[in-house]
């Protein structure tokens, strides 16, 4: 008969694992703050000059998935499926999250 370890011990062991990990990474990191700063204002500005880009590959990815809605239940209805209403507001719900999605992101990172 085999013993297995714990779930207490494996959590542990894991929880050792990844604040070891942490710390490492912690005292990696330069402890100037001007090396911080810039770094910091850096990202800033690459933010703020590649959000207009992925804010245009967003809703070029929503349309298309308006466009392959719109068959998959033009295809549902005109096969005569029940479900076709469900569908058409399932795929609509993904896109209006996706919309909101996006005035989440620039609203904090803009």
């Amino acid at each position: 008969m085999t013993m297995r370890p714990s779930l207490l011990l494996r959590l542990t062991v894991l929880f050792i694992v990844f604040t070891c990990m942490g710390l490492s990474t912690l005292y990696a990191q330069s402890s100037e703050s001007s090396d911080v700063i810039s770094a910091m204002q850096q990202s800033s500005s690459d933010i703020h000059t590649l959000y207009p880009i992925m804010e245009k590959i967003a809703a070029v990815v929503m349309a298309i998935m308006g466009v392959i809605a719109g068959v998959n239940v033009f295809s549902k209805w005109a096969n005569g499926d029940h479900h076709a209403r469900q569908s058409a507001l399932n795929w609509f719900g993904a896109i209006v999250f996706g919309s909101f999605l996006l005035i989440i992101i620039r609203a904090i990172f803009i």
